[in-house]
Formats: structure tokens, C-alpha cells, sequence
């Protein structure tokens, strides 16, 4: 199978994750703010983000030296097995620190964010943290082999079991606490149940303790990184949080929940890119890198456009639905600074992955901390005086200056094609779209004018680019065979 036909299978299946990854968010969201209240769902969208970026960098990019060594290392589990001992003892000497953590809360602080208890909230995300390291190398095991769909059903089955632990704990009254430990139970089997296939069916050997200078000589790089990435995501949350309290930062989440489907566009490249650009680097298939990328940049451009536009202008609607009238009140000016951001960000994320293939990591974590500085010098600045919108500004502009830096260093290591044809007809289209479907009122409830937004638009923006030439025989044809061989699991 070729480099471009292997991504463009892997990735149609990866779709459904992304589906089923946007819709996880929508519930978590509709029932934490409608059973527990916005300043709860604040609180958890910001201990998930800590969770997040203290696992990271914790992890100092394990399941990426997975990946990158696995390839050199086919016939066996040899790199899982080194990767994995690693992994988990990095996780207990985090929940060490955790338990520790716990103690000193109990003693000092009689209160966080509402929380009688702290010392629970501090034991509790400390232990999700420790679980979710190990957990990182486990899922990304199959990945890391080149069987893509595999490692997408594990974490559909992931989703699925963490939206379902999470419903039930929420619908039976429970809080937070009580989410948080659901989703560490989850993490726990899923560890084991990973863990006891690989040893059944493929035997482990031994850990070898001189291989792990090599893994950490390549992910270490990489912490910077993944840390400025973590933080560049959500610091604004955290300064949100101390600057204004846990419900504006429940209010700017949702908005920002509703943006986040765009960046799904090209993220469903991610999980086969890591693995299948690195093997054709090391091969020397430059051309076939260079194509691969043209076509997932035309893709996106055709998606990313009407997708973006679309989202703004049923923004209320949708805000309506899984929310509350106030909150949707208040949201809805964001979601055109959110959405841009996020645009800018469907293109940068693939290109991250050149970046990997030639080892040149330090690259990425020197464009994401100076992207993150100036997130943090606009936060403290806009914040005080514009509040919501001053935290969304400042994200969009830093996530500006990473794409530029990003598209410019990768433009030096492969020289694809911008496909600036594609740019102008899909401007068109989105254009036309955009003026139909506000000519028209359609729709007598949220819902109702949600999902005919969503058709009318839809059909009016790719009848135009089909009659504008953007789409040939060829392209109808790809799609679909890719649509049938996506079904072959």
C-alpha cells in the first residue's frame, strides 16, 4: 500500500473517533452544566487541562519514542516492553508526589473551589495522572506497530466508556470528585486489559535498562513542547480562573467546545501521520511526503471553510441546545475569535509531524514557548480590561504566530504545494453559502434551525465549488473508494 493510500485509509476510519470525540465533549458538557452548573463544568475542564499537562510532561514524550523506535524494531515488543517500565514507574513516582500532595492539603488548606475536602480533589487527580501515563504507551502500542484502526478502537472504546462512567455518575447526583475517579477506573482497565493481550499474544521481554538513554534523549526535547502546548491550550483557563472565578472560565469553555470540531479536519490525520511520514523519511519518499501533504491541505481547505462560517452563523442555536439561554448569551461573541484560532490551527497541526520525522523537536518547542509567551503577556493584558473576549484574543494571536513559525520551518524540510486555486473557489463558495443561508430565516426552534442551517448550507456551498470546477472525476472517485475501504475494519 502506498504512503498517500495508507493515510487516507487509516484517517477515514479515524473519522468516527473525531465523530464520536465531538459528541463526548457535547455530553459531558450538556450534563455537567445542566445537572451541576457552569462554574462546575469551569472546574473540570480545568483540572482535566492540569491533568493533561502535567502528564505530558511527566511522560517526557514516551509514547512518541515508542513510535519513532518501533519501526526500527518490528520483529518484537522489545521498545513497548522498555517504553512501558518506564512509563509506569515515572506513574508511581507521580502518585508519590500526589499522596504527598494530599497530606499538605489536608493540613493547610481548608478549601479548593468549593471542595471541603482538598485533599480528595488533590489524591484523586494525582492518581488520574499516574494512570494515564502508563496509559499513553498502552494505547499508542498498536500505533506505533502501523495498524491504525486497531489503535483508533481502543480509544473509540475509551470515549465510550468514559462518557457512559461519567452519565451515570452524573445522572445518580454525583460530583466532580466522583467524575474524576470514574474516569481513573476506566484508565485502570484499560491499562490492564492492553497490557494482558500484548503479554498473551505477543510475549514481552525483558526491559533493557540501556535502551532507555535513547528514549529520553528523544522525548526529553520534546517536553518544552508538549508543556507549552498544554499551557498555550488552556492558560487562559487558568488565568481566567483566579482573574474571574470558576463560571466565566465554564462559560468560555463552552464556547470553545463548540469551536473545536474544526481542528477534528485534519486531526484525524494525526494517528497515522506520527508513524507512516517518519517510515517514508527514513525511506527517502520525499515526493510522496510532498503530495501527501498538498492533498491533506486541499482537503482541509475545502472542509475547514464552510465548516468555519457555518459554525458561527448556528452558534446560537446550537448554545441554545446544550446549554442554557445565559450561557449562550454570553458565548456566542467568542465563537468567531475561537473559530479563527482553531482555523489556523487545522493547518499547523500536520505539519508538526515533518518536524518529527527529521528529529528536529527542539524547533517545535522553541515556536510553541515563544507562542505561549505571548499568550501569556496578551492574557494579562486584555483579561483585566475585555475579560472573555481578551482571553480569546489573546489565544487567537498566539496561535497565529505558531502557525506562521510552524508553516515556515516546515516549508525548509518539504516543499509541498499551497494550493492557492482551492483558496480562492472555496472563498467563493462560503461566500454564497454565507449569503443564503442569511437571506433566509429557516426554522422555528433552536433544533430545527441548527440542522436546515446545516443541509441548506451544506449542499448550496459544494454545489457551487461543483460548478465552479474545484471537484474532478478523480476526486469523486477517491472518495469513494476511501468511503468503502474505511468500512473494512
Amino acid at each position: 500500500m502506498s504512503v498517500l493510500r495508507k493515510i487516507l485509509s487509516d484517517s477515514a476510519f479515524t473519522a468516527l473517533l473525531s465523530i464520536i470525540n465531538i459528541l463526548r465533549g457535547f455530553v459531558v458538557l450538556f450534563l455537567i452544566v445542566n445537572l451541576l452548573g457552569p462554574d462546575s463544568y469551569g472546574i473540570w475542564v480545568t483540572i482535566i487541562a492540569a491533568v493533561s499537562m502535567v502528564s505530558m510532561t511527566a511522560s517526557v514524550h514516551l509514547h512518541g519514542a515508542l513510535i519513532r523506535y518501533t519501526s526500527s524494531d518490528p520483529s518484537n515488543n522489545q521498545t513497548y516492553s522498555d517504553v512501558l517500565s518506564l512509563a509506569t514507574l515515572i506513574g508511581l513516582v507521580t502518585f508519590g508526589i500526589g499522596a504527598i500532595g494530599s497530606v499538605i492539603f489536608s493540613l493547610y488548606s481548608p478549601t479548593v473551589f468549593g471542595f471541603d475536602t482538598p485533599h480528595d480533589l488533590v489524591f484523586a487527580t494525582s492518581t488520574l495522572i499516574a494512570v494515564r501515563i502508563p496509559l499513553k504507551v498502552n494505547l499508542n502500542h498498536p500505533r506505533a506497530k502501523g495498524f491504525v484502526k486497531q489503535y483508533e478502537g481502543v480509544r473509540i472504546l475509551r470515549n465510550v466508556m468514559e462518557v457512559t462512567a461519567l452519565a451515570i455518575i452524573f445522572l445518580l447526583g454525583g460530583n466532580i470528585l466522583a467524575g474524576i475517579w470514574g474516569i481513573v477506573g476506566v484508565s485502570v482497565f484499560l491499562n490492564a486489559g492492553i497490557f494482558s493481550y500484548v503479554y498473551i499474544h505477543s510475549g514481552l521481554p525483558r526491559p533493557e535498562v540501556h535502551n532507555v538513554g535513547k528514549y529520553i534523549r528523544y522525548g526529553v526535547p520534546m517536553v518544552p513542547a508538549a508543556l507549552s502546548s498544554s499551557l498555550l491550550a488552556d492558560i487562559d483557563k487558568y488565568f481566567l480562573l483566579f482573574l474571574l472565578g470558576p463560571a466565566p472560565v465554564g462559560i468560555y469553555s463552552v464556547a470553545e467546545r463548540v469551536c473545536k470540531p474544526i481542528v477534528n479536519l485534519t486531526g484525524i490525520f494525526n494517528s497515522t501521520l506520527y508513524p507512516t511520514i517518519a517510515s517514508a523519511w527514513d525511506q527517502g519518499d520525499y515526493e510522496v511526503i510532498e503530495k501527501a501533504y498538498e492533498y491533506i491541505f486541499r482537503y482541509y481547505t475545502i472542509l475547514a471553510f464552510p465548516g468555519a462560517v457555518g459554525l458561527v452563523l448556528v452558534a446560537e442555536p446550537l448554545l441554545n441546545i446544550i446549554s442554557t439561554t445565559e450561557i449562550a448569551r454570553q458565548a456566542v461573541p467568542l465563537v468567531p475569535i475561537f473559530i479563527l484560532g482553531y482555523f489556523l490551527k487545522g493547518y499547523d497541526n500536520p505539519l508538526r509531524y515533518i518536524l518529527t520525522s527529521v528529529e528536529r523537536t527542539r524547533t517545535i518547542g522553541i515556536a510553541v514557548t515563544l507562542s505561549l509567551l505571548v499568550n501569556v503577556i496578551l492574557n494579562l493584558t486584555l483579561i483585566p480590561t475585555m475579560g472573555l473576549s481578551g482571553a480569546a484574543i489573546a489565544t487567537l494571536s498566539a496561535q497565529g504566530v505558531l502557525f506562521f513559525m510552524i508553516l515556515y520551518v516546515s516549508f525548509q524540510e518539504v516543499r509541498f504545494e499551497i494550493p492557492w486555486i482551492t483558496l480562492v473557489r472555496c472563498s467563493v463558495a462560503t461566500v454564497v453559502m454565507a449569503v443564503i443561508l442569511m437571506l433566509l430565516d429557516l426554522g422555528n426552534s433552536p433544533a430545527s434551525e441548527m440542522l436546515l442551517d446545516i443541509g441548506v448550507g451544506g449542499l448550496s456551498y459544494f454545489a457551487v465549488l461543483f460548478l465552479i470546477g474545484e471537484f474532478s472525476s478523480e476526486d469523486i472517485k477517491l472518495v469513494r473508494e476511501k468511503l468503502q475501504s474505511s468500512l473494512q475494519f
